[in-house]
């Protein structure tokens, strides 16, 4: 988890002047390493959510084949409740530490469970 969010830190906190906050306030992404590689793809979202907003950037997520079921409703959820950043970050090590992210509908199960009954004040999503 920790490798591929200083990934996406690395990329979304370019401080250059042609790609600073300022001058390219939105990150369009998809799912790194979903397809041949079999990535998560509640992980990676959640992973490039954390570091887009970390580096003051918006985030658009684009996918071909949709998104897991469950997923939209908890990124919106999320939003709603205005859940920290280190709620997010605490629940995926929780959801890493627990062994439940091989199942995606686990890992969804397991996040709004963490996130929406343990609601966190802080920086925002």
């Amino acid at each position: 988890l920790h490798r591929e969010l200083y990934k996406a830190l690395a990329g979304f906190g370019a401080s250059g002047w042609e790609c600073s906050a300022s001058a390219c306030p939105t990150v369009a992404t998809g799912k790194w390493g979903c397809g041949v590689f079999n990535g998560c793809n509640t992980i990676k979202l959640l992973l490039q959510w954390i570091a887009a907003s970390q580096c003051g950037r918006e985030l658009l997520f684009y996918v071909f084949d949709g998104l897991p079921d469950g997923l939209q409703q908890l990124v919106s959820d999320l939003q709603a409740t205005e859940v920290s950043v280190s709620a997010v970050w605490a629940a995926l090590l929780g959801a890493h530490e627990a062994a439940e992210l091989t199942d995606e509908q686990a890992l969804v199960c397991h996040l709004r469970e963490a996130l929406l009954k343990n609601n966190q004040a802080g920086a925002k999503t």
